[in-house]
């Protein structure tokens, strides 16, 4: 309602900017601060124009205080949300709207999740809904009395999710910090460590279905979408109705977030996991500027359940200890120093996202351990100060596309093996201005032949690539690029798409052939 309110300002013009944060109970003064200033320093120069952003003080003439919906609004709210014109209703059907408003306590808050469960019902189904409101006994609930009307509504349009999954996700969200905005990307990785994705072999599959569980939750108004950058969050006063019944429906702790605010190091207790077996998300994040030296406990060795690990802002050392958890299949450090990437991850069988994101690896070559880890899909790299100063990134936008390789100018740094290991297996391959190589077409030179699963194909200013692919040396009756759909060359001086006799199934789900700045003499 609130947002609907502010698109209505803005389309107004009544105001220069029209901004939305949530507010919390009780307000959290520093973060409307901050959300205000973000919006009204466009690209800051520095954090210090932020600062002053959120130093500001505003004074407006005129105080616009919102006050409890009356029962007339209350009613039109809930018959908008339950798909039900104000004017087609009849009288029954408006009475019991009328009386499931009052149960909700009137609350904008309570009431739009509970029509939207309604949505599309019989009016018997509103009946019930009714009835179990008015017969909700909080006693069996230990709920304090002005809690009852949100906890009851919310629990009822809990309830009335047909979705597992969703109802899980939904609890896990709780799990966060108040007005915390929360990625979906960063939320499917957690989720699929907890199981609500299922078991699915393949972790783009997987974490695909995160997306649309999420909006069910949306569309239902138990979550919020915060922006066009696909975050969500959750109201306070939803997330502590599901933590209520987060306490009531979860026995076992197998999701755990912890920050931590040290100064320099960080020792765990030896037996800290030694209990904690039906784990399987941990996040430790150090609350901190410089990296916190933390040493993994023994007890480390029980999280024999894990599945997803992610730690941030770290001074790890050995992490060879890692290697005991086979049923790892998430392990993302960002900006956390390691002695190497140990031997011991290639025995992880399970592990299929590997996130190594602003680490500092004190030695060894990380990609000799990588390219035998193996049932890796999908590796997150950010490279910071190598020596010209620049960022190298393996996944430039962080899409949610599986093996997905885009090297850059890394043949800098990697040796062409190591940048053949990683295409080998790639469903997106990207090669940008790539010199000096011994390399006059993709396959066979980059990508072997039996790599059967590639989908788009992106070369750009690659001055030594003669021809895609070159088949007069290969075995006749081979598909080739059978799956490709897109193919983009730019800036290329290919002679030819395919030199040589044309491969099995050539091409033949392409959708989009994107050929710009290139001299091609056969296509």
């Amino acid at each position: 309602m609130a947002t609907q309110v502010g698109k209505e300002f803005e389309e107004s013009k009544l105001f220069d900017k029209v901004i939305f944060t949530v507010v919390s109970n009780p307000p959290n003064v520093e973060k409307i601060r901050s959300d205000i200033a973000k919006h009204l320093v466009s690209q800051p120069e520095n954090a210090k124009n932020l600062e002053d952003a959120e130093s500001l003080k505003m004074e407006c003439q005129d105080t616009i205080n919102l006050e409890v919906l009356s029962e007339e609004d209350a009613l039109n709210l809930f018959l908008l949300h339950a798909g039900v014109s104000v004017d087609s209703s009849s009288t029954n059907m408006r009475n019991i709207a009328s009386n499931i408003v009052k149960e909700c306590g009137k609350l904008p808050v309570a009431i739009v999740p509970v029509a939207k469960t309604l949505k599309y019902e019989s009016l018997k189904d509103w009946e019930a809904a009714l009835i179990r409101l008015q017969n909700f006994d909080p006693t069996l609930h230990a709920i304090t009395e002005d809690f009852i009307e949100a906890y009851k509504s919310l629990k009822l349009s809990y309830d009335n999710l047909k979705n597992e999954k969703v109802k899980e996700l939904f609890l896990l969200c709780s799990l966060f910090p108040e007005d915390f905005d929360l990625p979906i990307e960063d939320f499917g990785r957690i989720a699929i460590g907890l199981g609500l994705c299922g078991n699915a072999d393949n972790y783009y599959i997987a974490r695909s279905q995160v997306p649309e569980i999420a909006h069910k939750l949306i569309d239902s108004s138990l979550l919020l979408m915060v922006d066009e950058d696909q975050r969500v969050k959750m109201h306070d006063l939803v997330r502590e109705v599901a933590q209520w019944i987060g306490k009531e429906e979860i026995q076992k702790l197998e999701f755990l977030w912890v920050e931590i605010n040290a100064k320099d190091s960080m020792e765990l207790p030896n037996e800290l996991f030694k209990d904690l077996i039906r784990l399987r998300v941990l996040v430790l994040i150090a609350d901190a500027r410089d990296k916190i030296i933390l040493s993994l406990p023994l007890s480390f060795h029980s999280l024999r359940n894990i599945r997803s690990l992610i730690l941030e802002r770290w001074e790890l050392g050995d992490i060879s200890i890692m290697g005991s958890l086979q049923s790892l299949e998430t392990l993302e450090l960002t900006f956390c120093s390691i002695t190497k990437l140990p031997n011991e991850i290639q025995a992880l069988e399970k592990l299929r996202l590997l996130g190594l994101k602003y680490c500092k690896i004190e030695r060894d070559n990380p990609f000799q351990v990588i390219e035998g880890i193996p049932k890796l899909e999908e590796l997150y790299q950010i490279i910071p100060s190598l020596y010209d100063g620049k960022k190298y990134l393996f996944d430039e936008d962080a899409s949610s596309v599986l093996r997905c390789f885009s090297p850059g100018k890394l043949i800098k740094i990697f040796s062409e093996a190591t940048v053949k290991a990683l295409a080998t297996r790639a469903e997106i391959l990207g090669l940008e201005e790539y010199h000096k190589t011994w390399w006059t077409n993709v396959i066979p030179d980059i990508v072997p032949m039996e790599n059967e699963g590639m989908i788009r194909l992106c070369l750009i200013g690659c001055s030594e690539i003669e021809c895609v692919i070159h088949t007069k040396n290969l075995q006749s009756g081979v598909p080739i690029f059978s799956k490709l759909v897109q193919l983009v060359l730019d800036g290329m001086d290919v002679k030819e798409l395919c030199c040589g006799p044309l491969p099995t199934d050539f091409l033949k789900q392409l959708e989009e052939l994107w050929l710009d700045k290139c001299i091609i003499e056969n296509i």
